[in-house]
This record gives structure tokens, C-alpha cells and sequence, in this order.
């Protein structure tokens, strides 16, 4: 009787693990992330053993050729979904990610490190871990003197020339979105499209295949991060590619992590979100992600000096409160614009 009274508690003792802290103790466990990372970013990912030795887990990432696409997955699997993190949502993308209510809230303590102006979701449904500023890529091989802003850009000059990641079903497209919409007005911002329309040759579903079809040639200018002209010459050797700004402006193009709210492993889940805000990952971010990182101790490398600068006063910047009032109208609105109703 006293040895099944003791293995009784034993069992009784063991059922509860994962319901506080001890349960990061627990061997054996895997995290797994969602993450949407263009080719040239996957690295970002790689050998985190300080992670994964702190607590005893291992990382297992399944990546996405888009952030749409990875939010789409999560709504198709729902409560089944084997995924307990997502990480590489854009703040275009974010509110739509809230709405879908598959997201857990949490405030990291390592929020400290950062600039509070980059906590584009102050429902803490989602973390920033890194930025970067919109531009138009081209391949110099081809275009000498690129469009300086969005009167050039109508230009029959440019017919098919221009490669537009989908505005409504990728991240890229939909930060391309917001910033015409916001610059011009949710009214003159189809002006805007219907101009550039006829220089669009194609519009990718995910960022990846807009990426492909570029450096295969297919079109000669694309949506991009200011810093992927550097990322070319650094990690492939490629200096044909720059990036232009729009006299207009640019917009600031954050990422962002958060936990699916059927996760079992919530805690665990909670260290990785930290993880990604201090110091040892924010290291990674410029030359594994080419992205800014968000931590103000990581200092740019020097590679970054040939970055093309935007100044603080030409960049957009939306709340996640005009979000949610306006990306109905501007989606509905631009869906008639191109031809899609």
C-alpha cells in the first residue's frame, strides 16, 4: 500500500510540470518556430547552442517563402498547429495578426533594451527584434538613372519593368501598400497604382519568388531593404545592385515574434522571445538578417557604412490604430484599382 501511496505523488508530482518554471528543466523538448526568411537570412537561425544548451531544448524552424503564408498556415491548422512561435511578421502584417486571435500577449522584461517608438503593437501580442527602411532595388546593369520618386515611376519608361511581391497576400507587397497609402491618401494613392500599374510585370505570392524572378532578370526593380545592395556585396560578391528612396519617404519595416496561444510549452516559448531582444542574438541581426538591430548596446559593423541613409524626417511611420481603421479601405480600394473585384 505505502509503494503505490508513493507512486501515486510521484505521478501526481510529474503531471504538473509545465505549469511553472521547472518545466524548462525538463529534457528533450523541441520549440518550434514558424519563420518567414528570404534566402539570403536563413543564417539568422543557425547554431543558437546558447539557447538550446541554457535550457535543455532543441530549435526546429520551418520556414516560409512568406509571412503571409506562415499566418495563413496558422489559421488553417488552428489549435493543431505544431508550431509554438512565429517569428518574421512585418508591422504591415501585424494587426491582421492580432485580429486573427491566434496569439498569446506577452511583455518581455528585455523590452527595456530597446527604443519604446519600435513597440508598434502595444497589446505586446507580437515583439520587434529588428527593422529596416523601404526602398526600390535595381540592377545597375540595366537602369542608369532609377526613378527618384513616384511621378518618374508612372513613367512608360519603366513598361513591365517593375516586380511587385502581391499587396495583398505578402509582407513586402503589403508594407508597399501602407506606405503609398499613408504618402498619398487613401483616396490619392489610387492615382498612384493605377499609374504604376502598367509598369508592374508581375506580382509574385510570396517575397522569395519576387526576389528569384529579379536576379533572374524578369524585371529590373523591386520593393527592397535599403541594406540589400550591401548584403550583396558582402555575402555573394554582387555590386550591380542599388537601392534608390523615394523623394517621398521610405517606410520603417520592422519584424516581429510572436507565441501561438495553443502552445504547451508557453515558458519556454517566453525565454525565446527574451532570448531574441538581448544582446547575443541582436549581434546577429546586421549580418545574418541585414537588418538594423533593436538592442542599443549592438554597435554597426563597418559594413553598414555603405548603407544608403534615410533621414529621420522622411520616413513613414503608422500606428497600429490608423491600421486598423484605414487597411480595410485601402485593400478594398486597391483591389478595384487593379482589376480584381
Amino acid at each position: 500500500m505505502k509503494a503505490s501511496a508513493i507512486f501515486l505523488i510521484a505521478l501526481i508530482i510529474l503531471s504538473g510540470c509545465g505549469k511553472n518554471d521547472t518545466a524548462i528543466n525538463k529534457p528533450d523538448r523541441n520549440l518550434v518556430i514558424y519563420t518567414a526568411e528570404p534566402f539570403m537570412s536563413k543564417a539568422l537561425w543557425d547554431d543558437l547552442n546558447y539557447f538550446e544548451a541554457r535550457y535543455n531544448c532543441k530549435l526546429v524552424f520551418k520556414n516560409f517563402d512568406d509571412s503571409w503564408q506562415a499566418l495563413e498556415a496558422l489559421k488553417q491548422e488552428a489549435d493543431s498547429t505544431e508550431a509554438d512561435v512565429i517569428c518574421g511578421i512585418n508591422n504591415a502584417l501585424v494587426q491582421e495578426a492580432v485580429e486573427r486571435g491566434l496569439f498569446v500577449e506577452y511583455k518581455s522584461d528585455n523590452i527595456k533594451f530597446i527604443d519604446s517608438k519600435f513597440c508598434f503593437d502595444k497589446s505586446y501580442h507580437f515583439t520587434p527584434y529588428a527593422y529596416g527602411y523601404l526602398g526600390l532595388m535595381y540592377d545597375s546593369r540595366y537602369i542608369v538613372k532609377p526613378p527618384q520618386n513616384y511621378g518618374e515611376l508612372q513613367d512608360n519608361h519603366w513598361d513591365e519593368t517593375l516586380i511587385m511581391p502581391d499587396p495583398e497576400k505578402t509582407g513586402m507587397g503589403r508594407a508597399f501598400l501602407h506606405l503609398t497609402a499613408t504618402q498619398f491618401g487613401k483616396n490619392g494613392f489610387r492615382y498612384l497604382w493605377k499609374g504604376i500599374k502598367k509598369n508592374i510585370s508581375v506580382y509574385p505570392l510570396s517575397y522569395n519568388d519576387a526576389y528569384k524572378r529579379f536576379l533572374a532578370g524578369d524585371g529590373y526593380l523591386i520593393p527592397a531593404l535599403t541594406t540589400m545592395p550591401v548584403f550583396h556585396k558582402y555575402s555573394r560578391g554582387d555590386t550591380q545592385y542599388r537601392v534608390v528612396v523615394m523623394e517621398e519617404g521610405s517606410f520603417m519595416l520592422e519584424e516581429f515574434a510572436g507565441i501561438v496561444k495553443s502552445t504547451d510549452k508557453l515558458l519556454l516559448a517566453q525565454r525565446f522571445i527574451d532570448y531574441l531582444l538581448t544582446q547575443d542574438f541582436q549581434e546577429r541581426i546586421c549580418l545574418r538578417k541585414w537588418m538594423y538591430p533593436l538592442n542599443r548596446d549592438v554597435k554597426l559593423p563597418p559594413e553598414f557604412d555603405d548603407v544608403v541613409k534615410v533621414a529621420s524626417d522622411n520616413v513613414i511611420e503608422l500606428t497600429a490604430s490608423q491600421v486598423k481603421k484605414e487597411e480595410s479601405t485601402w485593400l478594398k480600394k486597391l483591389r478595384s484599382t487593379l482589376g480584381r473585384d
